[in-house]
């Protein structure tokens, strides 16, 4: 334990054979023990502490047997850890089992010997499942939990971190008869993160994955350590070739770095697909910024005072560039198409605290630092911005102030956490940090205005004059790439498989609303036609769908009460609403048919609170929303201060996500001339894709602002629990 003796073990002299066997604690003689001589006749036992005999007892050899490997049967070895607690009481288990050593069998046929307190599986132990399965490693709260190792029926082997039964961490996966392994960073049983994976043949893949893909940027090296091809992935397939930086992604990248993926140098040495290192990119052409700008680096300057200097591709900030933004913090890191994607430093300006290490989606997600002005630190895995899943609080010292799983950046489950994995990295003070570094900034003036907001029309038309080209020059680079990969197959290159997680059983209903029938120009073409695709959709996902359109707020209600007892042992609800929407006072209402467009105070009691549809009739432990409903509102025109603009921010209790069509405070397209909404008409062509719940809304997002030319931006709010969440995996119960 913490690379020290720890446990059962024997301890053998060389010189004669002689040994001790028993407990041990620190590297030292520490419990029970036996010491043979040579001969295998006994010198001495009893109970010892720091290598000295304070206690001569007679002990059971058959415990502490004279040959310690031959004696024990393979799976009390595997368990050396908790061998040396006493067994459990009777031949049954029981509840009460603590501090112990037992046996339990489930109803599902798994079978666990080990560690037991307080009548869960806690401790060291190992469990054999009716699949062929076989876990030696760690258990807490009857899970595994820790370190381990899990060999599968097929001949994988997987060796790492697991998390609430899941692996879950750093680890290495071995695939069966050396056709492959992977070494890097897991979520839930998935390669993802930063990692390696060396097929057979040699070659491999650095770099970026999500969900068992090479996605993300990432270098396939060959066998030698040449650069075969780098750029950005997406499903195993390279889909845009580019420089990236091998300091990053090098060719020997263990688990170790992987973890610790520090942040790349601002002027990282870039490296082309199978070409030599390439020089620094030139400045991008003109003092103002163009939506034409590629693989230039250049000054853009926002309406708000914020500053972006460093790479463009497509218009886009694409590579490791610095953002100063108007309330004087400052990002400096990787970007994907004008988000924070990868690893970066942000520094806060008010409060002189600094964060380093990876980001996706915008946010702190992944393995990383944050340091506070007074030199205290949290260094651990971050979610969403927050604290969440194992970390350790140092003190300015570099003492552990407290270690173990976080969540919602507070202390969930206090427990021991290996500091070689999250160090406390004493260079690395607030007085000693440097200003975050930047590109090489383009020869453009200093003082470049901001666009104004007739330069930002140009250049929404701009790009969406560009569209065609790009995308008919992208099929071109996919159909490209899609041929190397099939050759690479045909050479033995592809891997193998990892066992898929089953699809779960879940009893899944949804209530599908459709309101178009409003009075006058409040009418909108779309929403029954969204409700009817959406319903079918659903339907053939396995959900049980509750389907109405154009309900006056009678029928609104009833249909909500009807829901919420029919789907009351519902394990997922999910709710998808088009129609009108309209935030008073800071509350979104749902509008129904027959409301009074003349007057706010009605809308009120006429219209349905969000807040309460979700809290009050929506049963389930997983609840989904998809709202399309921030369309124009029809109360504007009473110039009622208490309207406002779109729909609110809302705040979901945990396992709820909810998806509005558009940010808060921005109106939707209705889908004019087209059969439904952009919106729906991106949620229907995605949500049976066979990914995460997160990933097929962040597809969803791209496909609408694509639609729209970036007018609209579909956003999310809450946060599920648990793990992937895919829903065409969902198969109804």
């Amino acid at each position: 334990q913490q690379s020290k003796f720890h446990g059962l073990g024997s301890f053998i002299f060389r010189s004669d054979g002689s040994r001790y066997v028993g407990e041990f604690r620190g590297d030292n003689y520490n419990g029970r023990g036996i010491y043979y001589r040579g001969d295998g006749t006994i010198s001495h036992g009893g109970f010892w502490t720091d290598d000295k005999l304070v206690r001569a007892e007679a002990l059971d050899t058959a415990r502490f047997p004279f040959d310690l490997n031959a004696a024990l049967p393979a799976e009390a070895l595997e368990s050396a850890k908790a061998v040396a607690l006493p067994p459990c009481p009777g031949t049954q288990y029981q509840s009460g089992w603590t501090q112990c050593i037992g046996n339990r069998a489930f109803s599902d046929g798994t079978q666990y010997v080990g560690a037991f307190q307080d009548g869960e599986l806690q401790g060291f132990g190992t469990g054999i499942a009716m699949t062929g399965h076989r876990y030696v490693g760690e258990y807490r709260q009857g899970k595994r939990t820790g370190r381990g190792t899990l060999y599968f029926p097929n001949g994988d082997q997987y060796i790492g971190d697991f998390l609430a039964g899941e692996r879950t961490g750093q680890g290495t996966y071995l695939f069966a008869n050396g056709k492959g392994r992977y070494v890097g960073q897991m979520l839930n049983a998935r390669f993802h993160g930063v990692g390696t994976y060396v097929f057979d043949t040699g070659r491999r893949y650095v770099g970026e994955l999500r969900d068992d893909q090479f996605s993300g940027q990432g270098i396939l090296y060959a066998p030698d350590g040449a650069v075969v091809s780098a750029g950005i992935w997406a499903d195993d397939k390279l889909v845009r070739t580019e420089s990236v930086d091998t300091t990053r992604f090098p060719f020997a990248l263990t688990a170790a770095a992987a973890s610790a993926a520090p942040v790349a140098a601002a002027n990282p040495a870039p490296v082309a697909a199978a070409a030599p290192a390439s020089p620094a990119l030139p400045p991008c052409l003109g003092a103002q910024y163009n939506a034409s700008w590629t693989q230039c680096v250049g000054t853009y300057v926002t309406n708000n005072g914020g500053r972006y200097v460093g790479p463009f591709r497509n218009g886009n900030f694409n590579g490791q560039g610095t953002f100063h933004f108007a309330n004087g913090d400052v990002y400096t890191g990787d970007f994907v198409n004008d988000v924070r994607v990868g690893q970066g430093s942000y520094l806060f300006a008010s409060s002189k605290s600094r964060y380093t290490g990876a980001f996706r989606d915008g946010k702190f997600n992944g393995v990383g630092t944050y340091l506070y002005a007074d030199g205290t630190r949290y260094v651990g895995e971050f979610r969403d911005d927050r604290f969440s899943g194992q970390g350790i609080f140092y003190r300015a010292d570099g003492s552990v102030s407290s270690a173990g799983t976080w969540a919602d950046s507070k202390l969930a489950r206090a427990e021991p956490v290996d500091t070689a994995r999250f160090p406390f990295v004493r260079s690395m003070t607030a007085a000693a940090l440097p200003p975050a570094p930047a590109p090489a900034p383009a020869p453009a003036p200093a003082a470049a205005p901001a666009p104004s907001a007739n330069a930002e029309t140009e250049r929404l038309r701009a790009e969406a004059e560009q569209a065609r080209e790009r995308q008919r020059q992208a099929e071109e680079a996919l159909a490209r790439m899609q041929q190397q990969v099939q050759q690479t197959a045909s050479q033995g290159g592809m891997r193998p498989a990892v066992p898929a997680a089953p699809a779960r059983a879940l009893d899944a209903h949804a209530l599908v609303i459709g309101n178009s029938a409003y009075a006058g120009s409040a009418r909108l073409p779309n929403p029954v036609n969204d409700a009817r695709a959406m319903t079918e959709k659903l339907r053939a996902m396995g959900f049980k769908v509750t389907e109405v359109a154009d309900a006056n707020r009678a029928r609104l209600v009833s249909a909500l009460s009807q829901f919420n007892r029919s789907a009351a042992q519902a394990d997922l609800s999910l709710l998808f609403y088009a129609g009108h929407g309209v935030q008073i006072l800071g509350t979104n209402y749902m509008l129904p048919i027959d409301f009074d467009q003349s007057d706010v105070a009605q809308a009120t009691i006429q219209g349905v609170s969000l807040n309460s549809v979700v809290e009050q009739f929506m049963p389930g432990k997983t609840k989904l929303v998809f709202l399309d409903a921030c369309r124009d509102n029809p109360l504007a025109r009473t110039d009622s201060r208490s309207v406002t603009r779109g729909l609110a921010p809302i705040s979901a209790a945990q396992g709820t996500l909810i998806s509005y069509a558009t940010k808060d405070g921005q109106v939707a397209a209705d889908g004019v001339g087209q059969r439904n909404s952009p919106f729906t008409k991106a949620l229907l062509e995605h949500l049976s894709d066979p990914e995460d719940i997160a990933v097929v809304l962040r597809k969803v997002r791209e496909k609408v602002m694509a639609a729209t030319g970036g007018k609209q931006q579909p956003w999310e709010y809450g946060s599920l629990t648990g793990g992937a969440l895919v829903l065409s995996q969902v198969r109804p119960r």
